[in-house]
């Protein structure tokens, strides 16, 4: 699964600046709370190139945070004091990651022990200790087209709710994101949040620049709830978040899975302008 994490900044961008902020949370060995008495942190980060062309793989980690040293024995039931080394923690879980600086995509191994949201979350909060001053950033997980295609074929739209950032990209493709992208940009609008329901047994008009706009621009830039009623015309409240985004890499060894991935990201989500 997928996260674009993108930079937002006058000074620097590319793929050089995408390399330094997660060399800079590597580095600086940069721990995070990811909520639940969980930490994470980057454990490994190695680099690889492809012909002329660089990115980094690794292991991250998130770990049981010990928020004191109060121990009991429940055997003899008393107080018990532990020598622990500064820096051990317990409950180690982690997964593989790919980070592809070309396309600013951090790709994790689909895993129970750390997940795209625990990943999410340590960016969210991580990358805030390497910016330079007057920067600014997202990190948006990747969702699946699918779960919007759903909303397209939806009877109807009773309420919709769109939250949308700009891109760094001059070229999206689709002509209505690429209207709404320009107004954020011309209005200096980072984040905008748009709220719609639709008239009393009617449905919204999907097909509007504004909304159809919004749509197509949060797959890879935000994120969308909806009330809807199916084919058959049962409710349904479909939360796009909760549906990212799993691409499936086959490669002939576990070693060169880690290629494999770096193509096929680039090749997905690499823009020339970013």
């Amino acid at each position: 699964m997928i996260l674009n994490i993108k930079l937002i900044s006058d000074t620097r961008k590319g793929e050089e600046a995408y390399k330094e902020i997660m060399r800079d949370i590597y580095e600086g060995k940069i721990i995070e709370d990811i909520g639940r008495g969980k930490r994470a942190f980057l454990r490994t980060m190695n680099p690889e190139s492809i012909g002329s062309e660089e990115f980094y793989y690794g292991k991250i980690t998130r770990f049981s945070n010990l928020e004191n040293n109060k121990w009991v024995n429940i055997n003899t039931r008393e107080i018990a004091d532990m020598d622990i080394e500064n820096g051990l923690y317990p409950n180690r879980q982690e997964t593989d990651y790919v980070f592809i600086p070309q396309a600013h995509r951090f790709a994790v191994k689909l895993s129970p022990e750390f997940t795209v949201k625990n990943a999410q979350d340590f960016f969210t909060k991580a990358i805030k200790n390497v910016l330079r001053p007057g920067e600014d950033f997202a990190v948006i997980i990747q969702q699946s087209k699918d779960v919007y295609d759903e909303i397209y074929r939806a009877k109807s739209v009773e309420k919709l709710f769109i939250s949308v950032s700009y891109t760094n990209s001059d070229d999206i493709g689709d002509a209505a994101a690429e209207w709404l992208d320009q107004q954020l940009k011309e209005s200096n609008i980072m984040v905008a949040d748009f709220s719609f329901e639709s008239e009393k047994h009617d449905t919204i008009n999907l097909q509007t620049t504004l909304i159809k706009g919004g749509l197509d621009l949060a797959v890879e830039n935000g994120e969308v709830e909806a009330k809807i009623r199916d084919e058959r015309g049962r409710a349904k409240k479909i939360i796009t978040k909760n549906h990212p985004e799993r691409i499936k890499s086959v490669a002939p060894n576990e070693d060169q899975l880690k290629n494999v991935i770096f193509m096929e990201v680039k090749q997905r989500y690499r823009s020339n302008d970013e």
